[in-house]
This record gives structure tokens, C-alpha cells and sequence, in this order.
């Protein structure tokens, strides 16, 4: 009955706005953008990609202007600029949820996507898990705790 009850908390929480924005997605973009600047002190590329795949259906790209979005699972209909890059292997951050012990998990995985011949090999590098619980007295989510790892 709690964890039915924390859902439609959860649910209902992410179809009101805030600011103007979707919850989830405002918490979207703070994690792909903590993480991105995480990573910005040892990166090589200024080029960001961000993977479309399991963001939510109405994101707004132009939340993170400076990023090129793609899909993975439609990556042969990508441009032939961006398959010519994804030849060679392109850097991609992924965006995955996960409700664990009453906390929304937000996991953002950095992995290369390479693009060959009849197979897209993808392999991953770091990752980084932020967690969120509901605040019933502020009416949101707020991060509780953020875990960086990687190979």
C-alpha cells in the first residue's frame, strides 16, 4: 500500500509543472549537466552527444543547446555527417530511471557508440547515480545523494 501510495505521489509529481518545466525534466537536465561538467576537466572533445533514448517523450532539446541528441536504436537514420563521426566513435551520454527503496534513481552512463558495417558497438566508460526522494512538505524531488563510478 506505501509503495502504491509513493507512486501516484511520484507520478502526479511529475505531471505538475515546476517553473514552467516538468519535474523529471528539470532533474534531467541538472544531472546531464552536473555530470557533463564533472567530466569537462579531463575530456578531450568540446563536442557533447546525449543519447535520445529513454529521455522522456516530450524533452526539450533546447534545454542543452550546446548538445547534438541522436537516437541509438534509429542510428541509421542519423545525418550522414553524424554516421561519418560515429564511424570512427562518438562519446555519448545516456540517460536511464529506476525506482530503488523509495528513491527515483537517475543514472547517467557515458559510453562510445560506434557505427559499423551491421553492428552499433557500444561500450561504457563511467557512470554517475543520482537519487531523489519526494519531499511532501516542498511538494518535489530533491537530490539526496549522487555516486560517481567507472571502469
Amino acid at each position: 500500500m506505501k509503495k502504491i501510495v509513493l507512486l501516484v505521489l511520484m507520478l502526479s509529481a511529475f505531471c505538475l509543472p515546476s517553473k514552467g518545466q516538468n519535474q523529471i525534466e528539470d532533474m534531467v537536465v541538472d544531472c546531464l549537466q552536473t555530470y557533463i561538467d564533472h567530466h569537462s576537466s579531463f575530456l578531450d572533445s568540446s563536442e557533447i552527444y546525449i543519447c535520445k533514448d529513454g529521455l522522456p517523450l516530450d524533452f526539450s532539446y533546447d534545454r542543452l543547446p550546446d548538445a547534438v541528441f541522436y537516437s541509438v536504436n534509429n542510428i541509421r537514420s542519423s545525418p550522414n555527417s553524424l554516421k561519418k563521426k560515429l564511424k570512427k566513435g562518438v562519446w555519448t551520454y545516456f540517460v536511464k530511471f529506476d525506482f530503488v527503496d523509495n528513491q527515483f534513481k537517475v543514472t547517467v552512463l557515458y559510453r562510445e557508440v560506434t557505427l559499423g558495417k551491421k553492428v552499433t558497438a557500444i561500450r561504457i566508460s563511467s557512470w554517475a547515480y543520482f537519487f531523489y526522494e519526494y519531499s511532501a512538505e516542498n511538494n518535489r524531488w530533491e537530490l539526496r545523494k549522487t555516486e560517481y563510478g567507472g571502469v
